[in-house]
C-alpha cells in the first residue's frame, strides 16, 4: 500500500534563485566547482556497465522518471509506476523506453513486484539503481554543504539512506515538471549530457580548468575512452565539436590548451544553481 502525503513537493522558485545567488557570490565556488569535478570522474560504475546506461541524458531520464513514478506511487497517491506509464512520460520512444527498462532487469535494478499481486507489474528501483541515478546530486549537495555549514551535514544523511534518494529525486522532479530542466539554461553542458558519457568528459575537462596544471586530469582520448568505456573515435568526435564551437580544446598530449571563459564561467554558474537545487530540496525533506 501507499500513503498519501499532502504536502507541497518543492518549495516555491524564489527559495532556489535566492540560494543560487548566495552560492554565486561566494568566493569558493570555484574551488567547490572543482571538487564537484573530481568526485564525478572518480565514481566507478562497477562490473555491471552503469556508465553506459546511465551517462546519457535520454536514458538516464528513464531512470530518473521511474524513480519519480514509483516514489509518487509509493508516498504521494500517484498511480501505480508501470512501464506504460514511463512510456507516456519519457522523451524517448515507447520502444526504446522498453529497451531501457529491459536493460535495468538485466542488471538486477528492479525489484520484482505486482500490483496487489497482479499485473501489470509495478517498476520498483532497488538501492543500487537510485544511488547511481542521485551520484550526481550527492556530490552537489556535498560541494553545498562545505560552503554552507549546516549544522548536521545534509549529504551522509542521504547516501545512508535510499529511501531519502529517493525522495529527492521525485522533489528534483517536481521542479522540473512546474519549471522546466536547468539544463536548458546551459546549452554547452546540455550538449554533453546528450552524448553517451559526454557529461563525464566535460567534467574532467572543467576539473582540468580548475586545477592547478600538475594535479589535472589526463585528457588524452585513450584515457578517458577507457575510463567511460566508449571507443577512442567518440572521444575524438567530442573533443573536435568543443573546439569547433570555440568552448574548449586540448593539446594533442592529453593536457588542456585552453577555455573559453564564458563556457568555464557558465559551468559555475550550472553548478551554483545545482547545488542551490539540491540543498534546497534537501533541507525541504529534511524539516518534514
Amino acid at each position: 500500500m501507499h500513503a498519501r502525503v499532502d504536502a507541497e513537493p518543492i518549495p516555491p522558485v524564489t527559495v532556489f534563485e535566492a540560494r543560487t545567488d548566495a552560492f554565486l557570490s561566494d568566493r569558493r565556488l570555484a574551488a567547490a566547482t572543482a571538487t564537484y569535478c573530481r568526485e564525478m570522474i572518480a565514481l566507478d560504475g562497477g562490473d555491471w556497465p552503469m556508465l553506459k546506461l546511465f551517462n546519457q541524458f535520454g536514458r538516464y531520464m528513464v531512470s530518473f522518471l521511474l524513480i519519480h513514478h514509483y516514489q509518487a506511487w509509493r508516498h504521494h497517491d500517484g498511480p501505480p509506476p508501470t512501464l506504460r506509464l514511463l512510456q507516456s512520460s519519457s522523451s524517448l520512444s515507447p520502444r526504446q523506453t522498453a529497451s531501457v527498462v529491459a536493460g535495468l532487469r538485466a542488471g538486477s535494478l528492479l525489484a520484482p513486484s505486482t500490483v496487489d499481486g497482479q499485473r501489470p507489474r509495478i517498476l520498483a528501483p532497488v538501492p543500487p539503481l537510485t544511488a547511481a541515478i542521485a551520484s550526481s546530486a550527492l556530490a552537489f549537495l556535498r560541494v553545498a554543504d562545505t560552503i554552507e555549514a549546516p549544522v548536521r551535514p545534509r549529504a551522509p544523511m542521504f547516501e545512508a539512506d535510499p529511501a531519502r534518494q529517493n525522495e529527492l529525486i521525485y522533489r528534483s522532479a517536481a521542479f522540473v515538471f512546474a519549471h522546466g530542466s536547468l539544463l536548458d539554461l546551459h546549452p554547452g553542458v546540455n550538449h554533453f549530457t546528450i552524448k553517451d558519457c559526454g557529461y563525464i568528459v566535460l567534467t574532467a575537462v572543467m576539473a582540468a580548468a580548475l586545477a592547478p596544471k600538475a594535479d589535472a586530469p589526463s585528457l588524452s582520448c585513450r584515457s578517458l575512452a577507457r575510463q567511460c568505456r566508449v571507443s577512442r573515435s567518440h572521444i575524438g568526435n567530442l573533443m573536435a565539436h568543443a573546439e569547433q564551437e570555440r568552448w574548449f580544446a586540448t593539446d594533442g598530449l592529453g593536457r588542456l590548451a585552453w577555455v573559453d571563459e564564458g563556457f568555464l564561467e557558465s559551468f559555475k554558474v550550472w553548478t551554483a544553481r545545482q547545488m542551490a537545487h539540491h540543498a534546497v530540496l534537501a533541507d525541504f525533506i529534511l524539516a518534514e
